[in-house]
């Protein structure tokens, strides 16, 4: 029998030294992918991710010891190129495929049909105060929403007054909020904003199960008992859609109380 020689214990090193790189190479791609798959809160997805790639580790073996090493470092090193291009792809068809298919539920429709702003006069007097007034047991600030594609909620935030509003900020020196179910409740504040959210029913929900919920604000000077404006504009958290008086892709509670009060 013939003895190994150098010239034969050449490709045998050569190769390990590749298959080692190859590990190597896997060992980082899979780390990275599955330190993003952390991200997702689905478990199913995480573990999928995880034992998917000993698939791409074997393959790669495979193919160095059938001497196809480009090949076989491109699969070593696959898991993080691929899930990259898959979740690329996947946010494109959801962003501007899906949305292509969705429709609007009736309930949403019907809501939108008397949603809008109204603006009846305007302050006779400099307005300096403003007490905000909830029914029912929701409370929360003024909000703005942002829209993305096709119209859908991208979107919530309750800043920007400082920036944007520095009028409305300036006049209201002074703000105070009614408690919610307190009818002996007697405000202090030139101007009262009345905030309704309803129905209750869907409010009790998570808001992604939350279908369409109607918002009504109503702006009163109680010096003199009059109304000055009224908005009415309608979310449904579950299929990310709103209507209401929307201006550059922006529905601002701010904007419409600016407007009411003569300070925008």
């Amino acid at each position: 029998m013939r003895s190994r020689t150098k010239t034969d214990e050449a490709p045998a090193v050569y190769k390990g030294i590749v298959l080692l790189i190859a590990f190597c190479m896997w060992a980082f791609s899979a780390y990275a992918i599955y330190a993003l798959a952390h991200f997702s809160i689905n478990q199913t997805v995480i573990d999928l991710v995880f034992y998917s790639n000993f698939i791409f580790l074997v393959v790669a073996f495979v193919l160095i010891l059938k001497n196809k090493t480009v090949a076989g470092l491109s699969v070593a090193v696959a898991p993080l190129p691929a899930v990259v291009m898959c979740v690329v792809i996947l946010n494109a068809v959801m962003e501007y495929v899906v949305p292509l298919f969705e429709t609007e539920s009736p309930e949403f429709t019907e809501a939108c049909k008397n949603t809008g702003a109204q603006f009846f006069r305007t302050p006779t007097l400099p307005v300096s105060s403003i007490s905000y007034h909830w029914t029912g047991k929701s409370t929360r600030g003024f909000a703005i929403y942002e829209l993305g594609r096709y119209g859908r909620l991208a979107g919530m935030s309750g800043g920007g007054l400082d920036k944007h509003y520095p009028r409305l900020k300036e006049a209201l020196k002074f703000n105070e909020h009614k408690p919610p179910a307190n009818d002996d409740f007697q405000p202090l504040a030139d101007i009262i904003v009345t905030y309704r959210i309803f129905p209750e029913e869907e409010l009790a929900k998570a808001p992604i199960h939350q279908g369409p919920v109607t918002h009504e604000l109503t702006v009163t000077d109680q010096r003199d008992g009059q109304t000055l404006a009224t908005m009415r504009y309608v979310i449904d958290q579950k299929d990310r859609r709103i209507c209401g008086p929307i201006s550059n892709n922006v529905l601002s509670e701010y904007d419409f109380l600016a407007k009411a009060l003569a300070l925008e």
